[in-house]
């Protein structure tokens, strides 16, 4: 039996996403997930085989949930499920371990063709992405296979991405499991290390690295 987990923020997506893969007997998705957190949890918890994610998660950005995630399981295999048709979105997807990247607008069965690679430990990638894979392997290399190429530790890139989400640094402290001075510890590291001396330019340092959407 293969185990799927999907983490999508939205739900009729995800909705769309249990009907397509739910067709097969020898399948099974085994948790849901709207947020990468969640997504990193419930992968600790169920081990899934394949995962089948989009980009724009909230709390944890769907390529440093791919990279956490993959650094606890490594056995999972990625595939990325996005409206994102672009080289950068592609690279950062396959330096952080993704090996399927489909497009939200092509036809479902192209998802369930990516799985049923995943699940073979096969590369695959929707035709109208193939074109851009090269390139992204070029960029991936460039940048050493790191999902981010900046400065930020991942418990950094963590905390800057709740910030730029507007939360405080008691709710985020809560969200991790640490104490508000560490919060603001991280975040004057943070705004050290980019360079920046307000939310406004941690904002657009968050959006040219794909944390959160502009």
């Amino acid at each position: 039996m293969l185990k799927i987990l999907v983490a999508e923020n939205h739900h009729v997506i995800r909705h769309g996403i249990r009907e397509l893969l739910g067709g097969r007997s020898d399948w099974q998705i085994v948790a849901e997930a709207r947020t990468g957190r969640q997504a990193l949890e419930l992968a600790r918890q169920t081990h899934p085989d394949v995962a089948v994610l989009g980009l724009s998660l909230p709390e944890l950005a769907g390529v440093e949930t791919i990279r956490q995630i993959r650094a606890e399981e490594p056995e999972t295999e990625f595939c990325v499920f996005s409206m994102h048709e672009d080289e950068a979105f592609v690279a950062d997807a396959i330096a952080a371990g993704a090996r399927a990247y489909v497009l939200k607008s092509e036809p479902g069965t192209r998802l369930v063709d990516a799985v049923d690679a995943l699940s073979r430990r096969e590369p695959f990638f929707s035709p109208r992405v193939a074109g851009l894979v090269l390139s992204a392997l070029v960029q991936a290399h460039a940048s050493g296979g790191r999902a981010y190429a900046g400065p930020l530790t991942s418990r950094e890139y963590e905390v800057a991405q709740l910030l730029v989400e507007g939360l405080g640094s008691r709710v985020i402290a809560r969200r991790l499991g640490i104490t508000p001075k560490t919060v603001d510890t991280h975040r004057a590291a943070i705004m050290r290390k980019l360079g920046v001396s307000s939310m406004a330019d941690l904002v657009l340092y968050a959006i040219r690295h794909r944390l959160v959407e502009p």
